[in-house]
């Protein structure tokens, strides 16, 4: 965190998760990295972590080693399951929504936050593939394997199972001057089973 407190993006998946969680919700965290995020949004709940490495800086009781497209969890054991920053990095973004929707429950929701694709940084991304002659999709994040505008993410929830899903932006650094949904830097998106 910087010493401005957490990232914007924390702070709106914070409130949206203050509005759908209880206290008896079973949250599973996809990717939850160092554990950072998760320490923020997550206070004495009942919270599943997993990625494919454990790197945790944090000490939590409930991590489990898997990959996002294979959950080793009954259907339907959370009550929310959330994936930040993550569905921009595995190919297999369908079967991410397919494993979150099979372990929630009914009426369970899924909060996804990614970046969007047509963020105002993409100016940087062209440069570098300009001037470095780099072939990667993504150079300044090396490690996309998709990137998503609102069309994208719209189509990829509208092809899943999920009943609801509500497309937000999120605003930051210069997009928060436009208000411009297109160059919003990041999107979440609330999808309901």
């Amino acid at each position: 965190m910087n010493r401005n407190g957490p990232p914007l993006d924390w702070r709106v998946c914070k409130n949206e998760l203050e509005k759908i969680m209880h206290e008896d919700t079973k949250i599973l965290d996809i990717g939850c990295n160092f554990g950072e995020k998760a320490h923020y949004l997550f206070n004495n709940c009942d919270l599943v972590l997993c990625d494919l490495e454990r790197i945790l800086r944090y000490d939590f009781e409930n991590f489990v080693q898997t990959s996002a497209t294979n959950l080793p969890f009954a259907d339907e054991s959370f009550g929310v399951v959330t994936a930040l920053h993550v569905i921009e990095h595995i190919k297999e973004d369908k079967a991410v929504l397919d494993e979150a929707y099979r372990v929630l429950k009914t009426n369970g929701v899924m909060l996804l936050v990614t970046p969007n694709k047509n963020r105002p940084s993409i100016i940087y991304t062209l440069l570098l593939k300009l001037f470095k002659r780099t072939k990667l999709r993504y150079p300044m994040n090396a490690d996309h394997v998709f990137e998503y505008g609102r069309k994208d993410l719209e189509m990829l929830f509208g092809a899943s199972l999920f009943k609801v899903c509500k497309v937000s932006p999120i605003y930051a650094r210069f997009s928060r001057l436009t208000r411009l949904d297109t160059l919003c830097d990041q999107y979440i998106v609330v999808a309901k089973k």
